[in-house]
């Protein structure tokens, strides 16, 4: 065999060992309890969504094995100037549900000053930890904010200081399980070239992108209206239904 031979059956080897150890990572990480938002994506726009429009998310948990999990807390953050949560409950088939007996509040707590909402939650003995998954708390938004032509508002629903403990009152390191954000987006952008109008222009731009996928010479995202990595007629809908002269 060559020199050159050999090189290239080791970089062969290398790249299948590099592949592997990737595929090996994310099957890891898929197996991960998770503390996440649902749905992930909240995506609105100006042509279908008014001001003052509402939508509900969940936050969720899933994966636990074992001894599972005893209490929980954590904080929801929100752009106060762009949402106001009308309504924060655990909902009654909860993954853990709130007790009576303990001093505090028996729903999530709304801080509409500073933009967040607070939970915490335990078990009592003898009762064993919770496994598997199931929903935390649900909460319902208000928009109160809407995007001007051409402009799109958006912020993380951000899931902070989570804290996990186990039954033997045992802080679960963070490294054991995935804690996963959502995203809010109320656009307006249809008007594709930013001139203030939503007409053949923008049309146009979306006409000349039109099957284009991510990673294509014609790939445009600003013509991806509903942000499906595509752009197909539904994308045109959204144009037509903004439609200005």
């Amino acid at each position: 065999m060559s020199k050159k031979a050999r090189v290239t059956v080791l970089l062969v080897i290398a790249l299948g060992l590099c592949l592997d150890l990737v595929a090996s990572t994310t099957e890891a990480e898929e197996q991960k309890p998770r503390v996440y938002v649902d749905p992930e994506y909240n995506r609105f726009y100006k042509s279908i969504t008014s001001l003052g429009s509402t939508f509900s998310i969940s936050v969720k948990t899933a994966s636990w094995a074992p001894p599972g999990v005893f209490s929980y807390q954590l904080r929801l953050f929100y752009n106060n100037t762009l949402l106001e949560p009308i309504a924060a409950w655990f909902p009654p088939d909860c993954w853990i549900k709130p007790l009576p007996l303990i001093d505090g509040p028996l729903y999530p707590e709304i801080n509409h000053q500073q933009g967040f909402i607070d939970t915490a939650v335990t078990l009592l003995s003898p009762e064993a930890g919770r496994t598997g998954g199931g929903t935390l708390f649900a909460t319902t938004f208000k928009i109160t904010q809407a995007p001007a032509v051409g402009e799109r508002l958006s912020c993380l629903l951000e899931l902070t200081g989570v804290i996990m403990v186990d039954p033997d009152a045992n802080e679960i390191p963070a490294v054991q399980y995935i804690v996963s954000n959502g995203e809010y987006l109320f656009s307006a952008r249809e008007d594709l070239n930013l001139d203030g109008r939503v007409n053949i222009l923008d049309v146009a731009i979306w006409a000349v992108a039109f099957r284009a996928k991510p990673g294509d010479a014609k790939w445009n995202s600003k013509a991806d209206l509903n942000g499906d990595q595509e752009i197909d007629i539904i994308d045109m809908t959204y144009i037509a239904k903004a439609w200005t002269w």
